[in-house]
């Protein structure tokens, strides 16, 4: 809910996107350009098959890992939203 909350009033869309058993958490959408966001709670590494049948399938301008291994999630929800574009 904090992203979407985060999102209004600004030219940023909030969607979620599933094909099959592939998803991806968030997909940040201004203008033309898509950002791809997975949340991981754990350190396990996986593949991240969601977010790779998303940029097959779709232009990404950018791919974020948020959580474990990726960014971390106090970075993600302190830094303005606009500049993951």
């Amino acid at each position: 809910m904090w992203l979407v909350n985060t999102a209004k009033g600004t030219q940023v869309s909030v969607h979620y996107w599933s094909s099959g058993n592939r998803e991806v958490d968030f997909v940040l959408v201004k203008g033309a350009k898509a950002v791809a966001v997975e949340v991981k709670s754990s350190r396990r590494r996986g593949r991240l098959s969601g977010m790779e049948a998303f940029s097959n399938e779709f232009k990404v301008h950018k791919k974020l890992l948020v959580g474990a291994d990726g960014i971390p999630i106090e970075e993600f929800m302190t830094t303005d939203l606009l500049s993951w574009f």
